[in-house]
């Protein structure tokens, strides 16, 4: 799982706006078989990784974690 994860946050790095924009202005990526979900924020050149959630939980709570 975690070479899935590091090679979904290498995608990220490299195309940074591929993720939708989604609420609270995060994009997010999701992880190639697993249930999860990378959110970040592109700021000009630098990529920030807010989290790195399951998305099996309630949206809401996806939300709150995010703000």
């Amino acid at each position: 799982m975690f070479l899935r994860i590091d090679r979904s946050l290498e995608f990220v790095r490299l195309n940074p706006e591929i993720g939708p924009l989604r609420d609270l202005g995060y994009r997010r990526k999701l992880v190639p078989g697993t249930f999860l979900a990378i959110y970040y924020q592109v700021h000009g050149e630098r990529v920030m990784v807010a989290a790195i959630l399951d998305q099996r939980i309630d949206p809401e709570t996806i939300r709150r974690r995010l703000e």
